[in-house]
């Protein structure tokens, strides 16, 4: 999601790691999965040219592995400031080592809120992630596929999971909430 008034870049769930978590423990995760993230995050950055690049929590999954100095040397290289509003993966002290600024529960950028999870009893439009927000696409002849989605309710936003190796769950919107699916080129109203 992109806000051009402030120049701000906002990115849910990018779980930068897990797949190195994944091949330590001896599971057969390809090693591809972090740069083929880092490099559409890339695109978006040298594209959109954020002044800001915000993180909606769980930038990285668990413990430190060669994935972390990957992200970190990224990082580095990017031409943007880096904010993190911690989720529950970010609680590893080591994150203090990536070039970011790290916010415990939130940021308040007037009229939105942002924040990992949807906050109680805020005023302002919370815009968050955690989910991994999913929608089924059914076809004529029961086909049906599973896409990631950004879902508006009236007080709040989920934001897609940015990670290719995260998951979706199948969310059960009110009619009245919008949502949109995100397939590999392009976003529709679904």
């Amino acid at each position: 999601m992109f806000w051009p008034k402030n120049k701000l870049l906002v990115i849910a769930d990018m779980h930068a790691g897990k797949s190195g978590h994944f091949r330590k423990w001896g599971i057969p995760i390809s090693s591809e999965i972090l740069q083929k993230d880092l490099n559409s995050l890339e695109y978006l950055i040298g594209f959109l040219k954020p002044k800001y690049t915000l993180f909606l929590g769980d930038l990285y999954h668990s413990q430190k592995n060669r994935e972390f100095e990957t992200l970190k040397l990224w990082m580095a290289k990017q031409h943007t400031e880096f904010l993190l509003v911690k989720g529950n993966h970010d609680t590893i002290g080591f994150l203090k080592e990536l070039p970011l600024f790290i916010y415990e529960e939130k940021i308040l950028m007037p009229p939105f809120v942002f924040s990992h999870e949807v906050l109680p009893g805020i005023t302002q439009y919370n815009i968050t992630g955690h989910l991994h927000p999913a929608t089924v696409i059914k076809g004529n002849a029961k086909q049906s596929i599973k896409l990631p989605c950004f879902w508006f309710s009236h007080d709040f936003a989920v934001l897609p999971a940015f990670g290719s190796f995260t998951g979706g769950h199948i969310i059960k919107a009110p009619k009245e909430d919008i949502i949109f699916c995100v397939s590999d080129k392009s976003v529709h109203l679904c």
